[in-house]
C-alpha cells in the first residue's frame, strides 16, 4: 500500500466512492449490511474495490464503516473478523496503487459504554491489522471520536487521521454543530491531519457550505452524496448524472481539499 503521509504532500487524491449503495445495487441484497459480505461475500467487495481502483481511486476505504453499529460488542471475536476481512480485502486490491483507510463509522443506536466497548474492539482489529491511516467519516460531533485519535497516534505515531461530518444544506450537522464550530475545534487539534465532510448532501451545497472556510489551514477532505435520496422499488435511489456529480465535484478540487471522492449514490 502506499503510504498515508501521501495524503499530506500538496497534490490532490482521489477517493473512492460510496460502498453501502453501491453494494445494494450489485447484490440485489436487500436490508443485509454490506459489512457482514466481508465474511459471506468477499468476492464481491474485492470486486468493488477494483473497479473504484480501476476508476482511479487511490484511496479506498475498508468495509467496515457500520461494523460496530451493526454487531455491537457482544461477540468480539465476529466484530473483529469483520474488521480484520474487511481491511484485508482493501490492503489486497490497493497493492502498491494505493493507500487504505480504517473507515469508522458512528455508533448512535447503542447505550454509550456499548458503543465504546464496540469501538475499542474496532480499533484493536485494525492496529492488529497495522493500519496507518484512520478516517472517522459522517460523525456529527468531534467528541464522538477524539479520544480514540488520541489513542490511535499513541500506539501508532505516525498514523494519519482523518476526521470528516455530515451536513444539512444549512451547513449543521444532526448534533447541531456548525461548520465554524467543526473548524475552531479541528484546526487547532494536534490528533487531526486532515479534516471534513461527507454524506449528508449533494455537490452543490457541499460547494456553498465549505466556501465560508477559511483559505488557509489544514487539508480538507470532501466526499459529497450524489444527490439526494427518493423511494424506488423499496430503495434509496440517489438522482443526480455521473457527469453533473463529476463536474460540480471536480470545482471543489483547489485550495486546501487533498482528498476527493463520494459518499451514498456514487
Amino acid at each position: 500500500m502506499k503510504p498515508a503521509k501521501e495524503l499530506l504532500q500538496n497534490k490532490i487524491l482521489l477517493a473512492d466512492g460510496a460502498m453501502g449503495t453501491y453494494y445494494a445495487q450489485l447484490a440485489d441484497a436487500g436490508t443485509t449490511p454490506c459489512e457482514l459480505a466481508n465474511l459471506s461475500n468477499p468476492a464481491l467487495i474485492r470486486q468493488i474495490h477494483l473497479e473504484y481502483l480501476a476508476s482511479g481511486a487511490r484511496l479506498l476505504r475498508s468495509n467496515t464503516f457500520a461494523a460496530a453499529a451493526i454487531c455491537g460488542p457482544e461477540d468480539p471475536r465476529h466484530l473483529t473478523a469483520v474488521i480484520r476481512t474487511g481491511y484485508q480485502l482493501a490492503a489486497a486490491v490497493a497493492g502498491d496503487l494505493a493507500c487504505v483507510a480504517a473507515d469508522i463509522g458512528p455508533v448512535y443506536n447503542l447505550e454509550p459504554e456499548q458503543a465504546q466497548a464496540a469501538q475499542q474492539i474496532v480499533l484493536n482489529a485494525f492496529f492488529d491489522e497495522g493500519a496507518d491511516l484512520y478516517i472517522f467519516e459522517t460523525f456529527a460531533d468531534p467528541d464522538d471520536f477524539l479520544p480514540f485519535c488520541r489513542q490511535i497516534k499513541t500506539v501508532r505515531p505516525q498514523a494519519v487521521i482523518i476526521a470528516s461530518f455530515a451536513l444539512n444544506a444549512d451547513g449543521y450537522t444532526r448534533k447541531g454543530l456548525s461548520i465554524s464550530h467543526l473548524s475552531s475545534v479541528l484546526e487547532q487539534h494536534p490528533d487531526i491531519d486532515i479534516w471534513g465532510f461527507n454524506c449528508g448532501i449533494g455537490p452543490t451545497h457541499l460547494a456553498e457550505q465549505t466556501a465560508r472556510l477559511e483559505v488557509t489551514g489544514k487539508p480538507l477532505t470532501l466526499m459529497p452524496n450524489s444527490g439526494y435520496p427518493r423511494q424506488e422499488n423499496q430503495r434509496l435511489v440517489f438522482g443526480s448524472s455521473p457527469d453533473y456529480f463529476a463536474q460540480v465535484t471536480a470545482s471543489l478540487a483547489s485550495g486546501r481539499v487533498r482528498l476527493i471522492g463520494g459518499c451514498c449514490g456514487t
